[in-house]
């Protein structure tokens, strides 16, 4: 069983935020829209730039700092990080993955 997002009582709510110091944009599984998946995500980079720039109309997450360097990272991505041993690494790694897609 897994439990996510539980506040024992006496305890502050944790709100989760970006990784970029200074950028509002909250990041949880709540407010992750229905059909964005990370395997999803990761058929859009694989065919092409047309296919991810309309993959992230559809989802991006508006709450971001305008100079954020994540901003274009659907929340699908944003939680996959999270799970990874270096989520500074994994979100360098989608970042990379990003501008190849863009070049293609």
């Amino acid at each position: 069983m897994v439990v996510e997002h539980v506040t024992l009582p006496g305890q502050p709510h944790v709100v989760r935020t970006c990784r970029q110091q200074g950028c509002p944009a909250r990041v949880s599984p709540r407010r992750r829209k229905r059909k964005d998946t990370y395997s999803e995500w990761r058929a859009a980079l694989a065919q092409g730039r047309e296919a991810t720039e309309a993959y992230i109309k559809l989802y991006r997450m508006p709450d971001h700092a305008p100079d954020c360097p994540y901003k274009d990272l659907p929340m699908s991505v944003h939680l996959w990080c999270r799970k990874q041993e270096s989520q500074s690494a994994a979100l360098a790694g989608e970042l990379e993955d990003l501008a190849n897609a863009r070049r293609s």
